[in-house]
């Protein structure tokens, strides 16, 4: 960042704190990305995401997430079959407590990119926060048995009920061999 201040190296620095549970530190160099030009629904998604984990900052939140999803929405107007950003509306409008919408804008998703281990880890956070586990669960064993990152698995913070579930680990057991 002190050679180049790129919108993407304050993104890829606010992500490592975010998995280092250091949301805090992650607000203000994800807030610096969104006040750049350009800068897009992930970046404001992930803003959202800091503030919610952030203690004193839950509040800020809603006006990331509703952000992200207009951003989101804008882009899905010119690619509508982009089944990757269309999962990452889903979880903007679960985050903002648009159930239904989000469980229509996930299953598009699928639809659209049905072996996609990335929609599929989505569609498990969709899931999960949709309070459908065992529909979580087995998108999430998709996705891993899809070649999606276990390490990203286990460091996200939004699955850390769904990790604690027995089912959890049998289904690791099953899906990786350990």
């Amino acid at each position: 960042l002190g050679i180049r201040p790129t919108m993407q190296a304050r993104v890829n620095l606010a992500a490592v704190y975010i998995l280092q549970e250091r949301a805090a530190e992650a607000v203000p160099v994800l807030e610096l990305a969104a006040g750049m030009k350009g800068a897009s629904h992930q970046v404001w998604g992930n803003l959202g995401d800091a503030y919610a984990l952030a203690p004193g900052m839950e509040r800020k939140a809603r006006a990331a997430y509703e952000r992200a999803a207009q951003l989101a929405a804008k882009y899905l107007a010119l690619k509508p079959a982009d089944g990757a950003e269309r999962a990452t509306l889903a979880f903007y409008l679960v985050r903002l407590g648009e159930r239904e919408r989000a469980l229509a804008e996930i299953g598009r998703a699928l639809k659209t990119a049905p072996g996609d281990a990335r929609v599929l880890f989505w569609s498990a956070l969709v899931h999960e926060e949709a309070g459908e586990r065992d529909r979580a669960l087995e998108t999430l064993a998709a996705a891993i048995a899809g070649g999606y990152s276990r390490a990203i698995v286990d460091a996200t913070s939004d699955l850390a009920d769904l990790r604690r579930d027995p089912r959890y680990r049998l289904m690791m057991v099953e899906t990786t061999g350990r």
